[in-house]
């Protein structure tokens, strides 16, 4: 075999790069409905007594993530080995199910060792499709969150409402790159 000629395991992985790359090149986010306004909530966690207390945003808002709650997917920044951060978001609604509510979690090993959650960001419900809510609510938190840098995720180990290619595209976006229509990087 020549040294031009790829093993047929290596023109597997180059087809599947190239179909990978076709795909993501065809994705688009979902156009924002023109009232739609995000809020980004920042932790609601304030100190009574020596003691942590939750307060939630002022939307009827659960104080505790949903058992129906959606898994949107898992993100992760890491900058060293020793300092890296891991999202788990998820979508639900308020206990009127009048907004739309994005929460974040993370892993707590100091204390619990469990995942800890939050709600990150809510907007309104009516007339926004979950997707489109989750896109849009996504910006705004990462916008808000001051524990980030102005940087997007650098992993996504997870999938669910949105897939691993739809949170890159959300991540392209929020780190900045323009993306065309069919979502090509300029």
């Amino acid at each position: 075999m020549s040294e031009n000629e790829l093993s047929s395991k290596e023109a597997l992985i180059v087809r599947r790069n190239a179909a990978r790359k076709e795909r993501i090149a065809r994705l688009e986010l979902p156009p924002k409905p023109a009232d739609l306004d995000c809020i980004y909530a920042p932790p609601g966690w304030v100190t009574e007594e020596d003691r942590h207390v939750f307060t939630p945003p002022p939307i009827d808002c659960p104080e505790k993530l949903p058992q129906r709650a959606v898994h949107v997917g898992t993100v992760e920044w890491a900058w060293s080995p020793a300092h890296s951060r891991q999202d788990k978001l998820h979508l639900s609604t308020n206990k009127s199910r009048s907004h739309w509510i994005l929460w974040t979690g993370y892993f707590d090993d100091d204390e619990t060792m469990r995942w800890e959650h939050f709600p990150y960001a809510f907007c309104v419900k009516k007339g926004v499709p979950a997707k489109t809510a989750v896109v849009y609510l996504l910006l705004e938190g990462w916008k808000g969150d001051s524990y980030i840098p102005d940087e997007p995720p650098h992993y996504f180990t997870s999938a669910g409402l949105l897939s691993a290619d739809e949170l890159n595209l959300v991540a392209g976006v929020f780190g900045g790159k323009t993306l065309t229509r069919r979502g090509r990087r300029k």
